[in-house]
This record gives structure tokens, sequence and C-alpha cells, in this order.
């Protein structure tokens, strides 16, 4: 029986007009104007180049954090939500199905698309980099079992929706992925064929339960 799912954010929930090295663009003036574009300047998409900048430049790490959480707030200024994310959630909220987030992203960020969109009171729970160590963080397994625990549900229990291989986790939860870039233990073309899934999944149309039919 499927309790929880949770999704990833970035491109899989929300997308964004421009990516991370057009919105550091985008601030490059502002950020030259604040003696902050050698710190933005390193930066990339990956959390990691946080903490290589910040030993780069001596810096504290938390201040390289503001200067990343900038740019990511820039992206999504520009963001929009992704195709069946509305009806995939409505899915999910009108059968008692709890919904998680789990992301990389930072809070503040996330936080703002999701009241941008009108979305952020469909979930039970929010969980970004800034509530986990970084080396708990997808790839790793620990920040997902970590929700898990808070939310009372087993692995079993869960569904991930992702659109990456990071989103493959090493769990007994089924891992949904959109788009075919990497093999889930289902793939689907988008968040609408997710519903339709789902339906399988939890026996409403021509199937069985999630126990019995997972590839």
């Amino acid at each position: 029986m499927i309790k929880l799912v949770v999704l990833d954010f970035d491109y899989t929930l929300v997308g964004s007009e421009i990516g991370f090295y057009e919105a550091k663009a985008h601030k490059k003036e502002e950020f030259e104007r604040r003696n902050l574009w050698r710190v933005a300047e390193g930066l990339t998409h990956e959390y990691g180049s946080i903490f290589r900048v910040a030993e780069e430049l001596k810096m504290d790490v938390e201040d390289v954090e503001k200067v990343a959480e900038e740019i990511e707030l820039e992206r999504m200024k520009a963001s929009y939500l992704i195709e069946g994310a509305r009806e995939l959630l409505s899915f999910l909220k009108q059968r008692g199905i709890k919904i998680a987030l789990l992301t990389g992203n930072c809070r503040k960020a996330v936080l703002y698309a999701l009241e941008r969109h009108g979305i952020g009171g469909y979930f039970d729970t929010v969980l970004t980099r800034d509530g986990c160590a970084p080396e708990d963080m997808k790839p790793s397994p620990r920040c997902y079992l970590k929700l898990l625990e808070e939310l009372g549900v087993r692995e079993e229990e869960a569904l991930l929706i992702g659109d990456s291989e990071a989103d493959l986790l090493p769990v007994k939860s089924v891992r949904v992925i959109v788009g075919d870039k990497v093999k889930g233990d289902y793939n689907v073309r988008d968040l609408r064929e997710a519903v339709r899934l789902l339906k399988r999944l939890t026996g409403e149309v021509n199937g069985h339960q999630i126990g019995d039919i997972r590839s």
C-alpha cells in the first residue's frame, strides 16, 4: 500500500526558463558592485562547489551559501510548474497519500517557488539541503530514510518520483523516473503518466497493489 510519495523538485516538479549559469550571469553586475563576483564565479549547480569555493577563498561556508541562494532564487523568478504537477498533487491529496519534497536545492528558493505556484499547501514536509548534512543528501539514502522515519512510513510503503540518477536511491521504495535518461523501477513520459501509473499501483485501474506488480 502506498502511504507516501516523495518528489524531487528541480525539473521534476518545477522548472525554470534560465539555468544556474544564466541566473549567475544575470546577477553579475550586482555581484561585482557588492564585491561578490569572485565568490559567484566559482559556483556551479553542484552543491559541492560551495565548499570548494569557501576553501579556495578562505571564506565561511555560510557566506558562500548565501551567494548560492541568491542565484537559485534568481532562477526561481523565472520558474514554471511542470505540466501535470498540479494534477499529480491533487490526486495524491484526494486519496490521503502523504506528499514530501526532497531536494538538494536551498530551502529559501524552494519555498519561494512553491508559494509562487500555489502548491506549498500540498506537502506534508519539505526537506532541502539546509536540513540535512551534505554527505547525507542524494544520492545517499540517509536523508530520505530520515524523512520516512519522521513521517512514520516504511520504505516499502513509499514511492519516489524524480528525473535523474540521483533519485535512484538504494532503498526498497519504488523509484519512478520521469523521462528515459536513466532506468527506474518504472519510467514515465510525464507527470500525467505518473498519475496513471499510480492508479495502477494502488489498484484503481486494471491492476493490483504495488507489492504485486513491481517490475
